[in-house]
């Protein structure tokens, strides 16, 4: 079974609850990181892992996207 990105197609590794969306890397921290209330939104690895934020955050809090 394959995962793919609901904004690109490439492989999703990223579920988010509230949004019910699966995506890649690149797009859950352009998304999660757009505002302080998405950024409250339960993410995880499809292994059923949760991610914090903090994951693409610097220590000054700039964001790490890439």
């Amino acid at each position: 079974m394959d995962f793919y990105c609901l904004l690109k197609e490439k492989a999703g590794y990223f579920f988010c609850l509230e949004d019910r969306a699966l995506l890649c890397r690149q797009c859950d921290a352009a998304v999660h990181t757009a505002t302080p209330y998405v950024s409250s939104h339960r993410r995880f690895l499809i292994t059923g892992v949760r991610v914090p934020l903090q994951h693409y955050l610097t220590k000054d809090g700039n964001k790490i996207i890439g």
